[in-house]
């Protein structure tokens, strides 16, 4: 039964997978370094600096669609090798082994139903899912051996899981010049840009309390798990973003964002308290078939709640000579929530053009206790009239193979006009 239970866990973690991204399709190739790659449509949620007079695209629904899937810990190799059959102590000792502290999933989506600029304004709606969720290390231990310690205690800190699906309907400017008004002065020109979401929610979920103990001793076994879960349904925000890129040397691009200024979310819909505990005391060997245990599940309607959407900071570098150029971006979220995280992340990209219309990319998201290192690749096609292309992603592994925590592909299609 046990093993049964872990390898449910296992396949959650290996196969929770969502449609598209919080990343743009096109940023899936270049490993999310891409607040001075994104323009046109794409730089309304990369960098709003971006929109020019000079790029005028238009995207349909169903053209920019990613799929990816990942978790901090196990691999595919590991799954298809347990998988179906009696766990051995070795078994049991390396899975344990490959988490640190908690197994943790994080997924999100995103993809763009249409979008259209009108010279350096531009209008887009997108839906966007996110969720997350994570297993202690010693939850996992208790599902492999049983209770070999007397005392196990559980709290929110590494169980819990979240959600949150929402729609945006966003306009953006760009590309204005905000150095023509420093008479007198002498530096790069200085190019800013903002975008103002109006956002429909659809529904969110969170944990709001997890905690339990289990205890085992003389007088028998003890357990009481309580989990307090909040919903909503139905709901209005609104977020802000802006951002800005100068070219203070030939070829060298800098930019940096700030995105989810007066970012919430508020739940007029059904908002409920889900309430569920299971509890016993003084269970024995003799008495464990018997009816020893106690469950409760209560809902309750509540009144009106925010979801918040911290800021999140983002500062990039791109450097640009002959046919290559490089990118670096690093990103901090200013708190922990379900679309941000307070852990800062560095990623690096690179293109190559081997023919004016065919760009190779390529690009690695350092890792970190949330998400394994990740490597993507991408091959586009461009032209005067329409811009194509495929990209794939993995987390954990160089390519893709049996030692990946992760994979991703996506399509890209957007067309000039």
């Amino acid at each position: 039964m046990k093993d049964r239970l872990f390898i449910a866990v296992l396949c959650l973690a290996l196969f929770c997978v969502q449609v598209a991204a919080s990343s743009t399709s096109g940023s899936l190739s270049y490993a999310d370094s891409y607040i001075l790659r994104a323009k046109g449509i794409e730089a309304l949620y990369w960098n709003p600096a971006a929109l020019s007079l000079d790029h005028q695209e238009l995207i349909l629904p169903g053209s920019n669609l990613m799929v990816w899937v990942y978790n901090n810990s196990f691999d595919l190799e590991t799954y298809n090798r347990i998988s179906g059959r009696y766990l051995t102590e070795s078994d049991k000792a390396e899975i344990l082994g490959k988490v640190d502290e908690a197994l943790k999933l994080n997924s999100e989506a995103r993809f763009t139903v249409v979008g259209l600029t009108f010279g350096n304004v531009a209008f887009a709606t997108g839906v966007r899912a996110v969720a997350d969720g994570s297993l202690s290390e010693d939850c996992l231990r208790l599902v492999l051996y049983g209770n070999e310690d007397t005392d196990y205690a559980f709290d929110k800190k590494e169980n819990q899981v979240s959600g949150l699906v929402y729609q945006d309907f966003t306009i953006g400017f760009g590309d204005w010049d905000i150095t023509q008004y420093a008479a007198g002065l002498s530096f790069p020109a200085i190019r800013v840009g903002a975008s103002i979401s109006g956002l429909i929610g659809f529904g969110a979920a969170s944990t709001e309390k997890f905690s339990g103990f289990l205890h085992s001793g003389l007088d028998g076994l003890a357990l009481d798990q309580q989990i307090v879960l909040r919903t909503g349904i139905g709901g209005i925000g609104a977020k802000g973003m802006i951002g800005m890129r100068s070219e203070p040397l030939c070829g060298l691009l800098v930019g940096l964002t700030l995105d989810n200024i007066y970012g919430h979310i508020r739940w007029f819909g059904d908002k409920d308290l889900h309430t569920y505990r299971v509890a016993s005391d003084s269970v024995y060997v003799s008495n464990i078939e018997e009816d020893i245990f106690n469950t409760e599940a209560v809902s309750e309607n509540t009144g009106n709640f925010t979801t918040t959407l911290p800021p999140e900071f983002r500062i990039g570098a791109l450097y640009g000579h002959g046919r290559a150029n490089l990118s670096a971006d690093w990103a901090l979220g200013f708190a922990d929530s379900q679309i941000t995280k307070a852990l800062g992340v560095i990623s690096l990209a690179a293109e190559y053009y081997p023919l004016p219309q065919f760009p190779l990319q390529f690009g690695v998201k350092f890792g970190n206790s949330n998400e394994p290192v990740s490597f993507s690749y991408g091959l586009v096609f461009r032209s005067r009239y329409f811009e194509a292309g495929l990209g794939c992603r993995t987390w954990g592994s160089l390519f893709p193979g049996y030692t990946v925590k992760g994979f991703s592909a996506a399509t890209n299609l957007k067309i000039h006009l």
